[in-house]
């Protein structure tokens, strides 16, 4: 077994280094939540303090889990976005060391206050899937929450063979202000300027986006992004069923 201490970036980096030299499918992986969001791990029941974590990779079963692969064959083990959460993350980044989880909300507000809408296509599957309307952001989930719980991508399994789409059209200060507390509590997938979809393949293009996979901030570039889903691509140890 190899064991990944950190959060949803750690993991990434393992599950990557696993698929690059074809361990992915023969070595067990376990993760200790060490990381400032611990999202995947929060879904997955895996606790927060070393010792339960330690349990977990003793006598906990192996379980399947899907990846997200993008064009670079880069790996996303629970979400990768663009648009305000990208500059979210970026805000918290800076207050991680003083705030801990509280960093993320906390960027999330100040990020909000100027956003603006992104020019963005969203095809999933080859289908179109976005109004065509500026986009405030975009959200590709293999796991549901981002941000140290928030759950972006409330119908996201990392375990279902299928890749979660929300993309979110509320670019307007009373609107951006109803999404983010829809958000908070995960209704925001109801409302009318969001559209969700789930498949096999997600592209989103548009000029000069930014990207958040798994925590790691990528620049601004023209280039079309896309990923894909890989079922089953690694084995986890997670706590036992209850």
């Amino acid at each position: 077994m190899v064991v990944a201490c950190g959060g949803d970036g750690s993991l990434h980096l393992l599950v990557e280094r696993a698929r690059a030299l074809g361990l992915a499918d023969r070595v067990e992986l376990g993760l200790v939540p060490l990381g400032t969001g611990n999202d995947f791990a929060g879904h997955l029941g895996i606790p927060t303090d070393p010792d339960g974590a330690a349990a977990v990779l003793r006598d906990g079963p192996t379980r399947a889990m899907d990846v997200l692969i993008g064009d670079d064959d880069q790996v996303v083990v629970n979400a990768v976005h663009v648009g305000i959460g990208v500059e979210a993350a970026r805000r918290a980044d800076d207050l991680k060391a003083s705030l801990g989880a509280l960093a993320y909300p906390l960027g999330a507000m100040v990020a909000g206050v100027a956003a603006e809408g992104l020019q963005v296509e969203v095809r999933v599957d080859g289908e179109r899937i976005d109004l065509g309307d500026p986009a405030l952001m975009v959200i590709v989930g293999n796991g549901p929450t981002i941000g140290g719980g928030t759950p972006a991508v409330p119908s996201a399994r990392p375990d279902d063979g299928v890749l979660d789409v929300v993309v979110s059209h509320a670019v307007g200060p009373a609107a951006r202000t109803a999404f983010g507390m829809a958000l908070a509590r995960g209704t925001h997938v109801d409302r009318d300027d969001v559209v969700t979809a789930r498949g096999g393949r997600v592209e989103i293009l548009g000029p000069r986006l930014a990207h958040n996979a798994d925590g790691d901030l990528a620049e601004a570039t023209d280039t079309p992004r896309s990923y894909r889903i890989e079922p089953a691509s690694y084995r986890l140890r997670v706590p036992p069923a209850p």
